[in-house]
């Protein structure tokens, strides 16, 4: 028996050096067409009024530095939305244009208040929250819904909060510590439950289906990542990566869903790992940036409808940047299609490759081509060096004595 578990441990890392061969060294499938900076241009009033532009503006003492921009989603017209420092220290959420010009102030912030834009569909209607305080993310306030010409109402609850918006409007969240579903237009609350039918649960993305992904107290006693059925119906659950516990983010509508899975390593640290759902629903990991090094973390934070994945990971350097191909495959760093820049996260992208990314300099929309790939299918790989490809076998080499984590 002993011999045999050796034997399926040589196929597994020599599975593993083809995944490195493969996956670290493989050519990118895009490149970056453009790269559109949000940031502010003009005066900044005490209040409301003011008015954001392109990163191209020249700025002054009285503009507020682009540094200070935050984003949280995109459309398919490439509008964003997310945060910005309008009344430093005072966040206000806000929403783009088309393809990330003209951003405009939603709910803005004072000295009593906070407010964050965190979603929006593709008719422009967007959804997100306020808080009462100033000290903490999640002090009072309530979830909100601003239609297209920017009028907004707020969604009711205790301490609400929104995160994400389909076609007709319907809102997904969560409310007094429960994730619900809206009617259409940012309607009424209806409460999704939980796993367990007790505990708590949370609300973070809504295709257009009406099937809302969030996490949950589950029975395996750690919160789990779920999907509903259509119409905020029967919740699921979607199990965790090795026995962890496990947290969706997006949803897209084929109904796959993407994440993050959190374990605890043979090494005895937790590591996070991004994943997307197959079609039966089945979990799968994403990897990580450098699958060469050990306890690499990755997180998810959104997919388009081609399954292309976008998140952040861990890589030599610290917290990259990272685009997938379609359903998931491979992963790739941002930063190899831009100069000048380094991108430490993505947080969304829209069946149009734009990418909303964040790093030096503040938020970016980034507009990816695809390469077209060869007769097989395949993208063209890099072969490593030799001298590189035995630095990577001893390295498997020695991971090869150490137990694998699960």
């Amino acid at each position: 028996m002993r011999g045999d578990g050796m034997h399926l441990n040589r196929l597994v890392y020599m599975g593993a050096l083809f995944a490195v061969m493969h996956g670290a060294y493989a050519q990118t499938p895009y490149t970056a067409a453009s790269v559109v900076q949000l940031s502010t241009g003009g005066s900044l009033p005490t209040n409301i009024g003011h008015t954001l532009r392109l990163g191209s503006d020249v700025y002054t003492q009285d503009t507020l530095d682009p540094l200070a921009v935050y984003g949280w989603g995109v459309n398919e017209s490439g509008q964003a939305v997310g945060t910005s420092l309008i009344n430093s220290p005072y966040k206000t959420a806000f929403v783009t244009g088309a393809d990330g010009v003209g951003i405009t102030a939603l709910m803005p912030g004072t000295s009593g208040s906070r407010s964050f834009a965190t979603g929006i569909n593709d008719g422009g209607q967007v959804v997100g929250f306020s808080t009462t305080s100033t000290s903490g993310y999640y002090s009072g306030g309530q979830a909100f819904f601003a239609a297209a010409d920017g009028t907004t109402h707020t969604l009711g609850g205790t301490g609400s909060r929104a995160f994400g918006v389909n076609s007709s409007g319907q809102v997904a969240g969560m409310n007094a510590g429960t994730a619900f579903i809206t009617d259409a237009n940012g309607g009424a609350l209806h409460s999704l439950g939980t796993l367990t039918g007790s505990g708590s649960s949370y609300g973070t993305g809504i295709n257009d289906k009406g099937q809302v992904v969030g996490f949950s107290s589950s029975a395996a006693g750690s919160p789990h990542a779920f999907v509903t059925d259509v119409n905020g119906g029967a919740m699921h659950d979607l199990g965790a990566l090795y026995g962890g516990s496990s947290y969706a983010s997006g949803i897209n509508e084929h109904g796959q869903v993407v994440g993050s899975s959190v374990f605890k390593a043979s090494s005895g640290l937790f590591v996070s790992r991004a994943f997307i759902t197959d079609e039966d629903g089945t979990m799968r990991d994403l990897g990580s940036l450098d699958n060469r090094v050990a306890g690499m973390s990755s997180f998810a934070t959104g997919v388009n409808d081609n399954g292309i994945v976008v998140g952040y990971g861990m890589s030599s350097g610290g917290w990259h940047a990272f685009i997938t191909g379609t359903n998931g495959q491979g992963m790739y760093d941002l930063n190899s299609l831009v100069s000048g820049l380094s991108l430490s996260y993505a947080w969304g992208v829209n069946n149009e490759n734009q990418v909303l990314a964040q790093g030096s300099g503040g938020m970016y929309l980034i507009d990816l081509n695809t390469i077209p790939v060869d007769s097989g299918g395949v993208s063209p790989g890099v072969i490593p060096e030799p001298g590189t490809l035995a630095l990577m076998v001893g390295g498997l080499v020695v991971v090869w004595r150490r137990r694998r984590i699960g």
